[in-house]
């Protein structure tokens, strides 16, 4: 199921909200959103008729990280089909990156009934249409298709294929979910590189990424020690080597 709203607030908002009104892996769409956010109630900017912002409703995941993997695999498929550019990746622990540029972020949140999680509602927006102006307005360096293929995209076309691609990876996933997790490690093309780790606190490390567990965790070596980084933001350094 694909709804396409005008104007919404955010599309994880209105589907939190009315949560229980939709199907197990239902898509909400919206062609603007007033008041998009991403991680740490970041804004998140979206040109009107120009971008992707949509929502979907998972009723049998226990796990935003799960949900996340689902949905960021089938958004770097349908993004390198429509770019036809193959080095996209998946920098952790929730974005679509070309070379040094954002060019989609995820935000999975949970579903609570009576103290316990009934579902998660994960939140993707992609830049299609931005150009140069809307992109530097972001405040970190970011990308759109536009930018990386020089020519406009169709909106409802690429939520149609995107819709499809969920509804694909969701069903791979119930039945071979340690696959999908698989495919969603590999695509994180930051393992093996020097990298800074941001924490909530303000406090920083340099670490070489050496992994992901199994709930999501990013894995750091640092100084023949090992750092479990579950919440924060990491970026990107040059390698030890090329110093």
């Amino acid at each position: 199921m694909l709804i396409v709203l005008d104007q919404v607030d955010s599309t994880n908002t209105f589907l939190k909200d009315r949560f229980d009104e939709f199907p197990d892996g239902a898509v909400v769409a919206a062609l603007e959103q007033t008041a998009g956010r991403g991680r740490l109630n970041r804004p998140w900017f979206q040109q009107k008729n120009n971008d992707i912002a949509l929502s979907v409703a998972f009723k049998n995941l226990e796990c935003g990280f799960h949900a996340g993997a689902i949905v960021g695999l089938a958004a770097l498929e349908v993004a390198r089909e429509a770019t036809a550019k193959k080095d996209l990746f998946f920098k952790w622990p929730n974005d679509i990156y070309a070379g040094e540029k954002k060019l989609a972020g995820i935000l999975s949140e949970g579903i609570l009934r009576q103290g316990k999680l009934a579902g998660v509602v994960c939140g993707i927006g992609i830049n299609v249409n931005s150009d140069e102006n809307a992109l530097f307005s972001v405040g970190q360096p970011a990308t759109s298709f536009f930018a990386l293929c020089g020519r406009k995209f169709e909106i409802k076309n690429l939520l149609e294929r995107l819709e499809k691609s969920i509804g694909r990876h969701y069903i791979k996933y119930e039945r071979e979910r340690a696959q999908i997790l698989r495919e969603w490690r590999q695509q994180n093309r930051l393992v093996g590189q020097v990298v800074e780790l941001r924490f909530p606190d303000g406090k920083r490390l340099e670490a070489r990424f050496s992994g992901i567990d199994d709930d999501g965790n990013l894995i750091a070596s640092h100084g023949g020690e090992t750092t479990v980084f579950r919440c924060g933001d990491i970026k990107i350094l040059p390698s030890l080597k090329d110093r």
